[in-house]
């Protein structure tokens, strides 16, 4: 059962002689009265009395930091959605753009077909001549490998194997070109995929 002491009239006098008068429960159920309220108590509900005894307001502040930890929350949720708002407006203004271009870019559906597969045809236009090249390179390096096998001087076999590693640095940098124009088209059909459809959304 919960101690409550009762304090006498010369004690509350006493302390009345202060400027206020405070009074608390600790952890054992007690009662407390005081000018100051102890740090311990003070993070706990108590009450604030007059110098007459009278109660003049009651100090929780466990709901006092619950109140700000809310405000915090609901600024941090304004700020947020804020941000989101703003990201939204940025991504609206991309596509505006995009949109505005795509219209004045071309006149028309059959404008915007032909543009495509001219680049289409760009592409795989040049894909056929590295793949030439590439074809011309390595019948180089089956003759210089055949000439290598009849050759005895060793001068004459070093001059072949150099032809050979700098014919092979070619063939790499023509099958990354020829790996690049593999992804342009695919990224060419992509976009023409979407620039068409979209072109008809704004168009009809």
């Amino acid at each position: 059962m919960k101690k409550i002491f009762v304090v006498s009239i010369g004690l509350v006098m006493a302390v009345s002689a202060h400027a206020g008068l405070y009074r608390w429960v600790d952890d054992a159920g007690n009662v407390h009265f005081s000018d100051k309220v102890p740090a311990a108590a003070s993070k706990k509900s108590h009450t604030k009395l007059s110098k007459s005894g009278d109660v003049t307001g009651e100090v929780d502040p466990e709901s006092k930091q619950k109140a700000l930890d809310m405000k915090k929350a609901r600024e941090e949720e304004r700020e947020q959605l804020a941000k989101i708002q703003r990201i939204k407006a940025a991504e609206m203004a991309v596509i505006q753009q995009k949109d505005d271009n795509l219209l004045s870019t071309y006149a028309d559906e059959n404008e915007l077909v032909r543009y495509f597969e001219s680049k289409l045809k760009m592409v795989e236009g040049n894909t056929k001549i590295l793949e030439a090249q590439k074809g011309v390179l390595k019948k180089k390096i089956v003759k210089l490998e055949e000439k290598a096998a009849t050759t005895k001087q060793e001068n004459s076999l070093k001059s072949i194997a150099k032809k050979i590693v700098n014919i092979n640095n070619t063939i790499e940098q023509y099958e990354k070109a020829l790996d690049e124009n593999d992804r342009q088209i695919i990224q060419l059909s992509k976009n023409y995929k979407t620039d068409l459809a979209r072109f008809k959304e704004l168009t009809e």
